[in-house]
Order: C-alpha cells, then sequence, then structure tokens
C-alpha cells in the first residue's frame, strides 16, 4: 500500500475552506465519506490517495482535520469587526439582516466584509480578502455579532412584529418582502429630510427610533379615523 505522508503542522483553515466545509457537512450523509472529502478539501488530496490510506493514516488525518476545524479566537488578531449591532449604520443593518436570512456559514464572508472596521475599498474586495482569512480570526467576533444583533431587534419588537400574533392578521404584502427596507430606508430619509443614500450612514438606533416613531404614528392616525 502507498504510503501517506501526514502533516506535523495545523494548515490553518480558511474561511472559504469553512464554507465548503460547511456545504460538504450538509451535502454528504455517509460519515466516512463526509470526512473524506474534508480530507480532500482541506489537505489538498486527491480522492484517489484518500482511498488509498491505510485505516491508521484515514483516522490520523481525521484528527488532524478535528484540530481544523478549532475555531478559537486567539489574543493576537489583527483583523476586527464591528461586533457591537448597537454601533452600526442603518445601511450595515440591511445589509446583515438580509444576508443572515441564510445559514451564518453561507454568508460569512459577506456579513464579514459589511462590518470589517478601517476598510477603504470596494465590499467586493472586502469579501475576497475575509475568504482568503484564517476562520478563527472572523467566528468568534460573527457569532458575537449575530448574538448582538438578535438583542437589538428584539428591543424593537413592536416594530419588527415580534410580539404575540393575531390568527387573523393579514399576511404581510409581497412587496414587503422584496423591497420592505428600500421602502423603510426611503421614509427614514423623508422623516429626516435628507436623500436616501445619507439615510443609510445614519446610526442604527437613530433610524430604528425613526421607524417606531412612524409606525406608532401610523397607527395613531388610524385610531383617530375611526373616532
Amino acid at each position: 500500500r502507498k504510503k501517506i505522508p501526514i502533516p506535523d503542522t495545523i494548515f490553518r483553515m480558511t474561511v472559504e475552506q469553512d464554507q465548503r466545509i460547511y456545504e460538504i457537512s450538509v451535502t454528504t450523509p455517509d460519515t466516512v465519506e463526509r470526512v473524506a472529502w474534508m480530507i480532500c478539501e482541506i489537505f489538498g488530496k486527491s480522492q484517489q490517495e484518500v482511498d488509498d490510506m491505510s485505516k491508521e493514516q484515514f483516522l490520523r488525518y481525521t484528527n488532524r482535520l478535528n484540530k481544523e476545524i478549532q475555531t478559537k479566537d486567539r489574543w493576537y488578531n489583527w483583523v476586527h469587526l464591528e461586533t457591537d449591532a448597537s454601533k452600526i449604520t442603518f445601511g450595515q443593518f440591511i445589509e446583515t439582516s438580509y444576508w443572515l436570512k441564510s445559514h451564518p456559514k453561507e454568508v460569512l464572508h459577506l456579513v464579514s466584509a459589511s462590518l470589517l472596521r478601517k476598510w477603504s475599498g470596494s465590499h467586493h474586495d472586502a469579501t475576497e480578502y475575509i475568504l482568503s482569512l484564517q476562520i478563527w480570526q472572523i467566528h468568534d467576533q460573527i457569532q458575537t455579532y449575530i448574538e448582538s444583533l438578535n438583542k437589538l431587534i428584539k428591543s424593537y419588537s413592536g416594530l419588527f412584529g415580534l410580539g404575540e400574533k393575531n390568527e387573523e392578521e393579514e399576511k404581510p404584502h409581497p412587496f414587503i418582502e422584496k423591497y420592505g427596507w428600500l421602502f423603510s430606508a426611503k421614509q427614514v430619509a423623508d422623516y429626516e429630510g435628507i436623500p436616501l443614500d445619507k439615510a443609510y450612514d445614519l446610526p442604527v438606533i437613530q433610524a430604528l427610533n425613526d421607524l417606531s416613531y412612524l409606525k406608532a404614528k401610523q397607527n395613531f392616525d388610524k385610531w383617530l379615523s375611526k373616532q
């Protein structure tokens, strides 16, 4: 049997590799086959090379793989994302909320690019940069951000309709599903008396307070009309 060299050092999995590992995990039901494809991905092995491994070699590579997928942050991380959702702009809130409708693993690069601090390039260039980073550099930061974002949304439960549902309440119009945030940004811009593109630069708390007021005012106007 051909001897397969086993790496002595950790490869340090990139964000792009982590996303492919996630794709393998959800599309490959068989456990052994799943691990085999992951070894191919992380260590650059061909399918034939993995097939040629002895049981001991395969287990050793599996152990190395387990070390690769450890994503614990390190103290010397030089990549900084904004993890406090209350400190982002309205535009960042809209972008990240939209992307996080998908599984976080699938949109990790998009969300991270939106939250990357001290970045002067385009969002596209930021996503390419994020994909090349090691997964540990952003994993914990994104987890912290998602927790903070959920907490922020929960604090505006009335605005986002998180309270008890009325069975007779009508479902949102398809327009809201597709253009809801654009419509909301236009409302904020009109209320603030600023161009639409400037509304996206507003602090998220200010924009959400504006929308809360406008929604309350709308409900009040409806109440007045029935008196």
